[in-house]
């Protein structure tokens, strides 16, 4: 049952039901809350528990802008991080030719940029991986909150929806059309209520809003969530680093690809296949085998990880 007060904006129409006029309301619901009386046919299920307090009507557009900013802040931080650097090291080297820039000096160059980078190799990775597991926090959060938001309704939206049979569940969330009770003052001054139907076109638009939003953030959360096996891998795994080597320089040397990656920190193997995805594959393989040149034949450690 929807209750408004006396300022509610109202237009009455009049449809023929049976052999007599029934009026029919039109209320402008979306700017307060609301009370859902699913008693109603077609509102949803009968039951005990069949009426609810909706407050969310009016805070959609405000939500859904919220949640926009909201998915920009780990973009937002990481380009602040990076600052360029990347696109600073491979320009003029991404195109499908030898860039004329590329000779044995800009060689040397980039690997000692590389070799030398420590402490803020390792730092440009860390912020990386943390902007991946702010990814998959978002979008969690966002979950739950738009579950908060209408009701309890929304984690099991989509399913319920594509496995319903009888009552629809985009008529119990966002109902079309409710029995609302109108508050007027009369001319005594004691309160006159009038019971109406109140038609909800919005909320037409809405269901279909929040079932595009549920897929989408559902495909989110799942592909987030690989982002984070996938960096896992990555950072403890010397076979996965040696292997995803290998895939991006069209087989290197087992061997070769091994002394690499046992002696390079997680940020400078990070910084070197960042380097990898955005220049000339011709160029980066000439660039890994200048950095297992580089590398003294007894250099040191070969832990799994050095962070």
């Amino acid at each position: 049952m929807y209750s408004y007060t006396h300022y509610c904006n109202l237009r009455i129409f009049f449809i023929k039901a049976s052999d007599s006029l029934m009026p029919f309301h039109y209320m402008e619901c979306c700017t307060r809350s609301c009370f859902e009386d699913r008693r109603i046919p077609g509102l949803g299920v009968e039951g005990p528990n069949s009426s609810g307090r909706q407050v969310y009507y009016q805070w959609i557009c405000i939500v859904f802008g919220i949640q926009a900013v909201l998915f920009y802040v780990p973009r937002f931080l990481w380009k602040s991080w990076e600052g360029g650097r990347l696109r600073l090291l491979v320009e003029d080297l991404s195109g499908p030719l030898i860039s004329s820039n590329w000779n044995s000096s800009t060689r040397d160059k980039l690997v000692r940029c590389l070799l030398t980078g420590g402490y803020f190799d390792k730092i440009y990775a860390i912020r990386f991986c943390c902007c991946e597991i702010l990814n998959f926090v978002n979008v969690v959060s966002q979950i739950y909150f738009m579950d908060w938001f209408i009701t309890g309704n929304f984690i099991s939206y989509g399913v319920q929806h594509a496995s319903y049979s009888t009552v629809n569940p985009m008529n119990v969330v966002f109902p079309k059309i409710a029995k609302c009770t109108y508050h007027k003052y009369g001319y005594s001054g004691s309160e006159v209520n009038i019971d109406a139907l109140c038609v909800l076109p919005l909320n037409v638009l809405n269901e279909k809003l929040f079932l595009v939003l549920w897929y989408w953030l559902f495909f989110l959360l799942i592909a987030s969530f690989f982002s984070i096996m996938y960096r896992a891998l990555f950072l403890f795994s010397n076979k996965f680093r040696v292997y995803l080597l290998r895939a991006q320089t069209r087989n290197l040397d087992h061997k070769k690809a091994e002394i690499i990656v046992d002696n390079l920190s997680y940020g400078d193997f990070f910084l070197m296949y960042k380097i990898g995805k955005n220049i000339n594959p011709i160029i980066y393989r000439e660039f890994v085998l200048a950095i297992y040149d580089s590398i003294p034949p007894k250099r040191g450690f070969h832990s799994d990880i050095v962070i």
